[in-house]
């Protein structure tokens, strides 16, 4: 079978850093990151895509167990005029998107680690923030970082 000119085809845009924890803002176990680990102002989605690539950038000072979650989940802004939706906590997660699964790999290996979403929005031009739950066995190392590609299917 050939694809023709008119098929629908992935379209992507250019990636983005939406979140990164600097200094000492390593994830302890069963806990979230925070809000001052999230891009400044959140991220907007300009494009109104329905969809993202996310890649998390992590690493562990001691291997965690194979096939363990980090969790992402996406907070909406300015929902309601400047309303915003409530920020995810361990009573309260909410909005999950996706679910990055680690390796079982050693001493400060950096993971990329990938996981697909459909990107919730109430409003043309939506603005996120986006938040991890370490839910692996072992703390996340600071330094790590969340990447999006926003994306969308369409002709060529």
């Amino acid at each position: 079978m050939s694809i023709n000119l008119n098929d629908l085809r992935n379209k992507f845009d250019t990636q983005v850093l939406v979140s990164v924890a600097t200094g000492t803002s390593s994830i302890a176990i069963n806990t979230f990151s925070v809000q001052g680990d999230v891009v400044t102002n959140g991220w907007t989605n300009s494009n109104n895509v329905p969809a993202g690539e996310f890649v998390l950038e992590c690493d562990f000072t001691t291997a965690p167990a194979a096939s363990l979650p980090i969790n992402l989940y996406s907070r909406l802004l300015s929902i309601e005029g400047s309303g915003n939706a409530p920020q995810p906590t361990l009573s309260y997660s909410h909005q999950l998107i996706g679910v990055f699964l680690v390796d079982a790999v050693g001493t400060s290996v950096t993971q990329f680690l990938h996981a697909s979403a459909t990107l919730p929005s109430v409003n043309a031009s939506q603005v996120y923030e986006f938040y991890i739950e370490n839910a692996t066995n072992q703390a996340i190392n600071a330094g790590w970082k969340l990447f999006v590609t926003p994306k969308t299917i369409g002709p060529l």
